[in-house]
């Protein structure tokens, strides 16, 4: 994949291959280091660069440096230790900060084992 905005140079090969007209399978005799993937990828990357970003997109890329896990889904593991840092007396904040989580994800998640344990 290319950095930042710029195509990579087996893209830029394939991408100018194919504006000239040639197939898939001549662009591969003609570079056999090359395969189908690559030609894949490389309209791949092209479309990626042309993808603009919505305001959804640049305010889930906030969400996520701050909070890594956020709208990834729940592991067993990270349930398990939701309930015994809750048994531990963690704040929820602070079970957040060591999941990587949205507080309000770790609330939901904490509210809905009290109602699934019937201490609600």
């Amino acid at each position: 994949m290319g950095e930042g905005n710029r195509l990579s140079p087996e893209a830029v090969i394939v991408l100018q291959l194919i504006s000239a007209g040639w197939s898939y399978a001549q662009i591969i005799d003609m570079h056999p280091e090359l395969s189908y993937f690559d030609i894949f990828g490389a309209a791949q990357e092209a479309l990626d660069m042309n993808r603009t970003r919505s305001p959804h997109d640049d305010r889930l890329a906030k969400i996520k440096e701050e909070n890594p896990r956020a709208y990834e889904a729940w592991t067993a593991d990270e349930d398990a230790s939701v309930r015994e840092m809750v048994s531990a007396g963690v704040s929820q904040d602070e079970i957040a900060a060591r999941l990587q989580r949205q507080p309000s994800a770790t609330a939901s998640r904490i509210r809905r084992f009290m109602l699934a344990e019937g201490n609600a």
